[in-house]
């Protein structure tokens, strides 16, 4: 996972990911539940912005239910 990179640089990088052979057999792979954000900005620091992180994490894990995340992220697979 790379940790620390912006959503635009990890889409960049996504290659070296994808032709991982533990990358495919993961089961988030085969699901096609694998997401790009901005971890750098929402997870490793303090302050506000950590309510957005978890904003935009209850939006990817239950869609249906918390649809507020203004979080910009990337689907995957």
């Amino acid at each position: 996972m790379p940790c620390g990179f912006s959503v635009e640089r990890t889409l960049k990088e996504i290659d070296i990911l994808r032709c991982s052979e533990w990358w495919r057999k993961t089961e988030a792979y085969r699901d096609h539940r694998i997401y790009a954000v901005d971890g750098r900005s929402l997870f490793t620091r303090l302050g506000p912005r950590l309510v957005d992180g978890l904003e935009c994490l209850a939006d990817l894990l239950h869609p249906y239910i918390f649809m507020g995340s203004k979080a910009r992220h990337a689907k995957l697979t």
